[in-house]
């Protein structure tokens, strides 16, 4: 697919497709592509400051912080710039995306679209559906989900969706043995003895600390009933 890629500085920008790069050469090394192919691929990026060529694009998909105002303003942009017609994903694992609905012109467009790290080897996706996405909307995640090789679910609109209402609460009861004395170490071994690939601090350092405590402050306030932060969550 031909990807139009917007970021606010060219500085940003050349983050980003160095990033992409980094992938391709990994890509090149396990021999899952060739140099070609490679190249290929990365000539398929068309990097931007601003929002030229957005107007015939078939979906935009909105990656911005974990901020429900900032990404508001962000979708709201995104409005004026593209056609009615386009999809309109947001990649929040946070909020509920139905929250985002109002800065969204026809919402029934709207959709999550939630990938999991490392995005190159996970298969999974979540598709997130509002009280008024439409069917149309989510025929169409489906299909490109098929396309790109990912395996989607399609899940109620909820804060943390499916995986990470699990995920919250499995890094919440590691820091719970953690503040109750468990060497890190010891609850990282038995975990991948478990059966996970990773240990749960291992996961929380790769998605980020600030975005672990934003999960567990925004799991806290829709589930009360029965999930309790720990002392150690909020101030890593």
């Amino acid at each position: 697919h031909p990807v139009r890629f917007r970021d606010v500085s060219t500085v940003a920008l050349a983050r980003a497709l160095g990033k992409v790069r980094w992938v391709n050469d990994v890509q090149i090394a396990a021999k899952e592509i060739r140099p070609r192919e490679a190249s290929i691929l990365y000539s398929r990026i068309a990097p931007t400051t601003d929002w030229t060529g957005f107007r015939h694009a078939d979906l935009v998909v909105e990656s911005v912080i974990e901020n429900l105002e900032v990404k508001k303003e962000v979708l709201a942009e995104i409005c004026r710039h593209t056609s009615p017609h386009a999809v309109i994903a947001s990649t929040t694992s946070i909020f509920p995306v139905s929250e985002l609905s109002s800065a969204v012109l026809h919402a029934e467009r709207l959709i999550g679209l939630h990938f999991f790290h490392p995005i190159r080897k996970t298969r999974f996706l979540e598709i997130v559906r509002t009280p008024v996405t439409s069917e149309a909307t989510i025929a169409t995640m489906f299909a490109l989900a098929h396309r790109v090789g990912k395996t989607a679910v399609l899940v109620s609109d909820a804060p943390g969706a499916l995986v990470n209402r699990i995920l919250g609460l499995f890094w919440n009861e590691a820091l719970r043995l953690a503040e109750e004395g468990l060497p890190v170490g010891e609850i990282e071994k038995e975990m991948k003895v478990f059966g996970f690939t990773q240990g749960p601090f291992e996961m929380m350092d790769e998605a980020g600390l600030d975005f672990v405590d934003d999960l567990v402050a925004a799991l806290n306030l829709s589930l009360p009933h029965f999930f309790k932060p720990t002392a150690l969550t909020g101030n890593f």
